[in-house]
């Protein structure tokens, strides 16, 4: 039952539990989408975790100075939809640290500052990474969706407003574990989702390509004083 005013909204007891008494008024306000095909987030998952919790400190202790094959990676490695190659590199990953390994192809979530940063993940052959412990690391069942095609979900608007729906917080909104598992996705037959993905993935890769060479082109105007004849 909708309040009287436009920042709250009266709900019954089996609404708030269903919603794990999350008193954001937002989360109440629309009414969850029901998709005809479709399933529970979390049924399509094979493992869900935060990144590693780790300390300043301990970061400190496992950095090097110089390039390595292990990474750690940060929210600031995402960019436009993007995971680029990690920038920190570590000389070692601390054993209790092993088990937060990003594979190729997880689907990577921010866990909070909304909007949500998401990426599918790019590993090459040889590279270990490590997520940071505000990044979700899901790894996705091949035999009932495409990381692809749900990482286009979650960009869409009614992906958006579905995240946005889950979210708590005020000041800085987050998401729970427990909330993204319930949270109800589109899940078209897996082939279909296939097709999707690989025109996705091409629309993705142009999108790189134009990137690098926005990079270069930087690179070769910064430099382009020092080689000018005076």
């Amino acid at each position: 039952v909708y309040g009287e005013s436009d920042f709250g909204i009266a709900v019954d007891m089996d609404d708030l539990a269903a919603n794990d008494y999350a008193l954001h008024p937002d989360r109440y306000r629309e009414p969850s989408v029901v998709f005809e095909n479709g399933g529970a987030f979390g049924s399509v998952m094979q493992s869900i975790s935060r990144g590693a919790p780790c300390m300043a400190k301990d970061l400190d202790r496992m950095s090097s100075h110089e390039k390595t094959d292990l990474r750690f990676l940060l929210m600031n490695d995402i960019r436009d939809g993007i995971m680029n190659e990690p920038e920190t590199s570590l000389a070692f990953i601390d054993d209790k640290f092993a088990k937060y390994q990003v594979r190729d192809g997880d689907l990577i979530i921010s866990k909070n500052g909304y909007p949500y940063k998401i990426a599918v993940a790019t590993v090459r052959d040889g590279l270990k990474v490590i997520a940071s412990g505000n990044l979700y690391v899901i790894r996705v069942d091949s035999e009932k969706a495409d990381p692809y095609y749900l990482k286009a979900f979650f960009e869409s608007e009614q992906g958006r407003r579905s995240l946005d729906r889950i979210s708590v917080g005020t000041v800085l909104k987050n998401i729970g574990v427990d909330s993204l598992k319930k949270l109800e996705i589109p899940l078209p037959p897996v082939e279909i989702q296939r097709k999707f993905a690989e025109e996705y993935r091409r629309g993705q890769e142009h999108i790189c390509r134009l990137q690098e060479e926005l990079e270069l082109r930087k690179k070769e105007l910064a430099g382009m004083y020092d080689k000018f004849p005076l």
